[in-house]
Parts: structure tokens; sequence; C-alpha cells
């Protein structure tokens, strides 16, 4: 499965799949070897992907920067778990926001406390910011 984000600071009209990205997130790394992630990603574009190993080590090459993220990790050491389930994406923000500088921890943080519960929101503003402090560039 994949999805599409567009971000701007201008409207957005377009609304159809994303076909040559600035950033591909991949939340877990096994998807790497069965999934062409990276098709269309920018010359100077961010692999940015879901893995306790060094950006070097996932053996994927090409015109593009990689970072990695153990957002796995992370998620579970501050307990954002939903019915069973390590929830990584919103960690993974972290990684974003680091590897790119799209957006900041402080946009972040306002969006998750808008659109969650307090509770919810702090768990998850918390996993991406360890994220973003352990995003190995």
């Amino acid at each position: 499965m994949t999805a599409s984000t567009r971000l701007s600071p201008e409207p957005i009209r377009v609304f159809s799949q994303v076909e040559s990205p600035d950033a591909v997130i991949v939340l877990d790394e096994t998807l790497l070897g069965c999934a062409n992630a990276t098709s269309g990603l920018k010359d100077d574009g961010w692999l940015i992907v879901n893995s306790p190993r060094e950006p070097g080590e996932l053996g994927v090459d090409g015109p593009f920067s990689v970072a990695t993220a153990n957002a796995t990790a992370l998620a579970q050491q501050v307990k954002l778990v939903v019915a069973g389930s390590v929830m990584v994406n919103t960690a993974m923000l972290g990684a974003l926001s680091r590897a790119t500088e799209l957006v900041d921890l402080e946009n972040i943080r306002a969006s998750l406390a808008q659109g969650l519960k307090p509770s919810a929101a702090k768990l998850n503003f918390e996993a991406a910011r360890l994220t973003y402090e352990q995003t190995k560039l």
C-alpha cells in the first residue's frame, strides 16, 4: 500500500498520486525488498526508512539521500501502541523533519494538538521528538 501527502505553504489544487516525490518514507524496512520505494524519487530527494540500521547499511543506492530512524523502538519506548500495534507513522514525522527540514517540531506538535486528544497528542509528539533526535543522516 502507498499513500501520498503534499506539503505546501500555498493552497494545493492537485489531488492525485505523487509521481515525483521530494521524500519517500518507508514505515517498515522490509518493504524495500518488495516495493519500488524509490520510483520517481527526485535526485536531490530523501529516502527515510524506519530501521535500526545506518543509512549506508540498507544497500539502497541512488542520487538521493538516505536517512534511518528506529521509530519502532522509540514508539514502543513511549508506549505509542493502539490495539496491540506499535504506531510508527507519527514517530516518522520526526525523521521527516530532521532530514528535510520541511516542517519543524513545533509544527508537528501544534498539528497533533489540533487533531488528537491531549494525552494522545503528548505520546505522539514524544515519539516524533525522540525520532527526530535519533535520526541518522
